[in-house]
């Protein structure tokens, strides 16, 4: 959870055009942004989104969130995104315009700079993710499959 005046000091920078720098934390996005990655994030306009892009947000729950866009939804003239890491098969996030912050547009890693906003990056995204969705599908019918079978669950519980 971030403060208040945490939001409002990197809001203020990215709506006076300034590009911020933070470590990532956490693995939601991995292979493409790992922990301790350092990130460069722009300002965006909602509407200048496009699909495959990462997003720099605040998340439902306060937390500041880096997760590929995977649909974007108008209602009005308002814009919703629906977000996921590259590393998770979960419900999407829904995030409303007025919690988009930025845009990720680099990664740093060991050094060396690799731009995350280019048409290839966003494809190579975007079919990744598409392939974590298919991959979990695809587990989730083996389990059942497995488990219609030999009678016993998809996966083998844990020792006590």
């Amino acid at each position: 959870m971030m403060s208040d005046s945490s939001e409002s000091v990197i809001r203020s920078l990215l709506e006076s055009g300034q590009a911020i720098r933070f470590q990532a934390r956490g693995r939601s996005m991995a292979p493409f942004i790992r922990d301790g990655d350092t990130l460069t994030v722009e300002p965006v306009k909602p509407a200048a989104l496009r699909l495959g892009a990462i997003l720099f947000c605040v998340a439902p729950d306060g937390r500041f969130l880096c997760h590929r866009v995977l649909d974007l939804k108008k209602h009005g003239a308002t814009l919703t995104a629906l977000t996921r890491g590259d590393a998770l098969t979960g419900p999407r996030e829904v995030i409303p315009e007025t919690a988009i912050l930025g845009l990720v547009v680099a990664r740093e890693r060991n050094g060396k700079s690799t731009p995350l906003d280019t048409p290839s990056a966003r494809l190579i995204g975007r079919l990744w993710t598409f392939s974590q969705t298919w991959r979990a599908k695809a587990g989730i019918r083996i389990g059942s499959w497995r488990r219609a079978i030999t009678g016993r669950p998809p996966h083998p519980s844990p020792l006590p």
